[in-house]
């Protein structure tokens, strides 16, 4: 009689929206690169969606990092608007001449955003998406991916996985009144993170039998003294969109979420340090991965996961 190994489980990753704290997907898949752990599907809400469909693509940690790296020191990063609304915080120690500018910058977005429908533009938000992702479409990928966005007219989920890959990652990034609104398959999309910051159920559409959840946003804050009227009313939306997060997240089989950082979603400067403790946070919880995927010892010579001979492969 023979008598057949059981074959290990399919490993899926839920990489959460959050911003400039999405560094922190870069850093775990790092870890599990190093660790030879094989990732099987891959579903993203926002930057997890950017960074997912990249991840998809090349099956590559060290290629995101450098293409992160690369991009936070171009002029396409530049000519965004996410630097200048990061100038426009946090300057209450800065000398008078700083926080006068600062005040500038603040009541000059506000005056856009109270008369526009959105800050930044499609074309110069897909100008940004371009220097990650090539205009391919996502049944292309090494490995299944899907990117989830939010109908803004019916309040639905929406999974996207097939079609351009660009414009998927598009749909699932375009944060309310910053980022300009699209049409995709008929419905007026938004932000995934709406509706659905960490995509469990979506990477579990894909075929995973075990879920990985990365979320990287921050833990709500106990200190509530001396709030003004509408900082109770953001705190308030943050407590909703944290609960229904832990919801979605009590689903999945491993979640990962540091939790930590004061960071607005806009600051990309400092993706740099959230790969660091994307890092820290995936080792703290490595032996719990491994035993998961059946892995008794990672094999540190397997610098990446093998390439798939199905699909063809992505140059960076």
């Amino acid at each position: 009689m023979i008598f057949w190994k059981r074959k290990p489980p399919r490993l899926g990753l839920a990489l959460g929206g959050g911003g400039a704290r999405g560094g922190i997907h870069v850093g775990v898949l790092k870890v599990l690169e190093e660790a030879a752990v094989e990732v099987h599907c891959v579903a993203g809400t926002s930057i997890g969606a950017l960074i997912g469909g990249f991840y998809a693509l090349s099956l590559s940690a060290r290629k995101l990092e450098e293409r992160l790296r690369s991009y936070l020191s171009s002029d396409t990063f530049r000519r965004a608007r996410f630097n200048l609304m990061a100038q426009a915080d946090g300057l209450k120690e800065a000398p008078i001449f700083a926080r006068i500018a600062s005040f500038i910058k603040k009541e000059f977005l506000l005056a856009m955003a109270l008369t526009r429908p959105h800050l930044i533009p499609r074309e110069q938000f897909l100008e940004n998406l371009a220097y990650f992702l090539p205009d391919v479409r996502m049944e292309g990928t090494r490995i299944p991916f899907a990117a989830t966005a939010t109908d803004l007219e019916t309040g639905e989920a929406v999974l996207i996985k097939e079609g351009s890959l660009r414009d998927a990652v598009y749909a699932s990034c375009t944060y309310p009144g910053v980022v300009e609104a699209v049409r995709f398959g008929g419905r007026l999309l938004v932000d995934g993170g709406v509706v659905a910051m960490v995509p469990v159920e979506a990477v579990k559409s894909l075929g995973a039998d075990l879920v990985l959840a990365v979320n990287v946003e921050k833990c709500i804050g106990e200190d509530v003294e001396g709030l003004s009227g509408i900082e109770v009313l953001f705190r308030a939306d943050d407590i909703m969109a944290a609960e229904l997060t832990r919801m979605q997240t009590q689903k999945a089989d491993i979640l990962i979420h540091p939790g930590v950082g004061n960071t607005k979603w806009y600051d990309f400067q400092r993706m740099p340090e959230y790969v660091k403790i994307g890092e820290r946070a995936a080792r703290e919880q490595l032996s719990e991965i491994l035993k998961a995927v059946g892995i008794t010892r990672p094999n540190r010579r397997i610098k990446g996961p093998r390439p798939s001979p199905r699909r063809e492969r992505f140059k960076a």
